[in-house]
């Protein structure tokens, strides 16, 4: 009978992704459900078997239910390095700001002198960027963009 290899399994204390996975790991230097810095170890059998090869991108500790789940119920934090916390990522279906530098992005080159476009279309093409800007940053019911100039 073959035996089951352990893993100390290293969770961000913070936002329970997972960090490291360890195979046989030496118990002094892994104490079961103890921490590492920001880690917290927790010991499973089965991590590498249920979720294929790489656990860092496909799962996460649920720590109420003792469990690991997959990765669609990550729940997503970054790390904000002014103010020292994590904090939730926008919504992207919610969050107009990085679509608006986007598109702000891609139409720079109409407002720059040596532009091909005639005064008053670089004209009209001021007010979208302007519409573009005046967005607030986050919307909750969809968001209703200017349509560039034609």
């Amino acid at each position: 009978m073959a035996r089951e290899t352990v893993k100390a399994v290293l969770v961000d204390s913070q936002t329970n992704r997972v960090h490291q996975v360890i195979l046989d790991p030496n118990p002094e230097q892994y104490p079961e459900n103890g921490t590492i810095g920001d880690y917290t170890i927790i010991y499973n059998t089965d991590l590498l078997d249920f979720w294929g090869s790489n656990p860092l991108d496909t799962c996460y500790w649920d720590p109420s239910e003792q469990v690991f789940k997959s990765a669609p119920n990550i729940p997503m934090k970054v790390f904000n390095w002014q103010t020292k916390e994590y904090e939730d990522i926008p919504d992207p279906a919610t969050s107009i700001d990085p679509s608006r530098k986007m598109l702000l992005f891609d139409s720079d080159w109409t407002q720059l002198p040596d532009s091909p476009l005639t005064d008053s279309k670089k004209a009209e093409w001021a007010t979208y960027r302007q519409a573009l800007r005046d967005l607030p940053s986050s919307n909750t019911t969809p968001i209703d963009w200017p349509l560039p100039p034609a």
